[in-house]
């Protein structure tokens, strides 16, 4: 908390938290949310529940951890790097593609830093899976798994779409309970006021109601929706509402024209 005073970080404008996931961020006692929230309550910064969310992009890395993809990749990596990683090969590898037509590009390298390159390295592989055939089979290195139809379907994708879907049934809860903030913000014209927050349901109504705002909001932006056509004087709880919704996720930019002139 020290550091937020000497950075002089003004909790009744904070609306929002991401963390990576780690103890020390989300401990139930002694983690740096709970005494934020704690904070902010002691202080009456604000009235407003403190939205806390994991990173999406942590969380996209930690369920690619998830995929067991060894079997298959072992023998990609493997035959990838004997095309690729000698100079006559490779060579040899280009010229059959010219001769056979390919109308897909070279193979494409793995890097375990990056782990996006891995879908898009096998997608790749794949692509050239007969053309990697002939070749292996020329160096007297066949790669029987290439004919075998189950190595591709049963053996990854059947496998790996199940892991990925037990996987996302286990994160994201941060998100999805947020679920009815997201949609007042997103698409308020297409939900009903009686589901909804009791401070929001007279304001939704009356805007639903109005059939030039509800125009406007098909022509413009979100935030130039919010920020030009709706009045803080009319709509003041869904203009607050929406103000946080769009800090949480937006860049400086957004957060700065949702801030007055």
């Amino acid at each position: 908390m020290n550091g937020i005073d000497a950075i002089g970080l003004r909790l009744n404008n904070l609306c929002g938290v991401t963390t990576d996931g780690a103890p020390s961020m989300i401990g139930k006692e002694r983690g740096f949310v709970a005494l934020l929230e704690k904070e902010r309550i002691n202080s009456g910064s604000s009235t407003m529940k403190l939205v806390k969310v994991h990173c999406i992009i942590h969380q996209e890395n930690l369920c690619s951890k998830s995929l067991r993809m060894q079997g298959v990749m072992e023998i990609v990596v493997k035959t990838v790097n004997f095309i690729r990683a000698r100079g006559l090969n490779h060579r040899q590898f280009r010229k059959l593609l010219d001769e056979m037509d390919s109308q897909y590009g070279d193979l494409l390298y793995y890097t375990e830093v990056r782990w996006l390159s891995r879908g898009a390295m096998l997608r790749r592989f794949y692509e050239l899976k007969e053309e990697v055939f002939h070749f292996m089979e020329q160096k007297e290195k066949p790669v029987f798994h290439l004919n075998d139809p189950l190595w591709f379907y049963t053996g990854v994708y059947a496998i790996e779409i199940n892991s990925l879907r037990k996987e996302f049934e286990n994160r994201f809860k941060d998100l999805r309970s947020n679920i009815v903030n997201f949609a007042i913000f997103s698409n308020p014209f297409s939900l009903e006021p009686i589901e909804l927050p009791e401070h929001l349901q007279l304001e939704l109504v009356d805007m639903q109601c109005n059939q030039d705002l509800k125009a406007k909001f098909n022509d413009v932006t979100l935030i130039d929706f919010y920020q030009k056509y709706l009045s803080s004087s009319d709509y003041p709880n869904l203009i607050k509402h929406c103000k946080m919704m769009a800090c949480l996720f937006g860049s400086i930019y957004i957060c700065n024209d949702c801030s007055p002139k």
